[in-house]
């Protein structure tokens, strides 16, 4: 012989149970649609990990494919040497993991100009400020290199 225990649910007890449900999806999702989630997990004591913006990180992938080519550019126009480790050391400073392709060619000094031209059109874009003043400071060293190639002392 076995005895069956059967739980009932009441009506209002689901009907509360799914509007509690309700009610904190709602405050979770408009926390995330207006960026206040870190803000409210932090008042509970979490410390939340910060996630890169995906246009900072298109932005940043750009940059490292366009240091690339126009490190290749350098080395086959043999440019002074400041200015290939000038460019080798702004390639190094970019991460590798970011794919991307870049549409540099031409002459160096003229690749140089628009790269720093695309640089700081990107640091406005940036959303990390700090992103946007690597870029903006890539732009001026760029600028700096198209000057020297094409006047070389």
């Amino acid at each position: 012989m076995s005895i069956t225990v059967a739980t009932v649910v009441s009506r209002r007890s689901l009907l509360l149970g799914c509007t509690t449900v309700a009610v904190a999806g709602a405050g979770i999702g408009g926390a995330v649609a207006t960026d206040r989630l870190d803000d409210a997990l932090r008042l509970v004591g979490v410390t939340p990990k910060p996630e890169p913006d995906a246009g900072d990180l298109r932005l940043t992938a750009r940059a490292r494919a366009d240091a690339e080519a126009l490190v290749a550019l350098a080395a086959v126009a043999q440019a002074p040497a400041d200015v290939l480790v000038a460019l080798t050391a702004q390639r190094d400073a970019l991460p590798t993991t970011l794919p991307d392709a870049s549409g540099v060619t031409g002459d160096l000094d003229a690749a140089c100009l628009a790269v720093a031209d695309s640089r700081a059109a990107d640091a406005l874009a940036a959303v990390s400020t700090d992103l946007a003043q690597v870029l903006a400071s890539m732009a001026a060293g760029l600028a700096q290199a198209s000057v020297r190639v094409g006047s070389p002392s």
